[in-house]
């Protein structure tokens, strides 16, 4: 427990600045709005699972491009017995410069969409009806691509994903309208033994897990 607590404390003075005062964090007004007070379709939001002490749980996070941090609800962290990170305080202000609130703690924890996981460091805040909030910190490192219309979705098929994030490196893509399929790869048939994909993820699949491989040549 105590090497883990110090690793989240190193990780915290890189990525939150622990000991840098007067920083900011900024956040979009939709964030912060009580449940019910915006539908949910001006949003852009996803289903996800978060890993707890307790046990995985599902729950819609925001993907939110005028936050610049990621944010988790005061009182699902506290509900989910969260490990706490202390930090220096941290200004949390609207795009107008009011101030939300002011940032003291953090956690980190890992963060589902379908095959893609990735671990997050994230600020304990008194957000809205959202229990996660993903900001620019996250999608500068992840780089998903966006489809918006009637299937919006997100798709993972950035190379740091491949190396780090998708499972088995395949490209995945989640859907914000939960009629859809969650995800293109889970419409494969866990059985099949063959599967397309493109050379470039082929070659960092290939990188990551070289013992999973086999390449198939054309016959001349």
């Amino acid at each position: 427990m105590t090497e883990h607590h110090d690793r989240l404390k190193a990780a915290a003075i890189t990525v939150l600045g622990v000991n840098t005062p007067h920083r900011r964090h900024y956040i979009s007004t939709a964030a912060v709005i009580p449940q019910g007070g915006l539908h949910p379709t001006s949003q852009l939001d996803f289903d996800c699972q978060l890993s707890t002490p307790l046990s995985p749980k599902t729950t819609t996070c925001l993907v939110d491009t005028r936050a610049s941090a990621c944010f988790i609800s005061r009182q699902w962290a506290l509900d989910h017995q969260l490990p706490r990170i202390k930090t220096s305080p941290i200004r949390l202000t609207l795009a107008d410069g009011n101030v939300v609130e002011s940032l003291t703690e953090a956690v980190e924890l890992p963060v589902t969409h379908g095959s893609h996981t990735s671990t997050v460091l994230c600020y304990i805040a008194s957000i809205g009806r959202y229990n996660l909030i993903l900001g620019m910190n996250w999608m500068d490192c992840h780089n998903p691509a966006f489809s918006f219309g009637t299937e919006r979705s997100m798709t993972f098929d950035s190379p740091h994903c491949h190396l780090n994030c998708l499972h088995g490196g395949m490209t995945e893509t989640v859907y914000g309208d939960r009629r859809l399929p969650d995800s293109h790869t889970r419409k494969l048939d866990k059985d099949t033994a063959i599967i397309m994909m493109s050379a470039h993820a082929a070659y960092l699949t290939a990188k990551r897990h070289p013992e999973q491989i086999i390449w198939v040549e054309p016959h001349h």
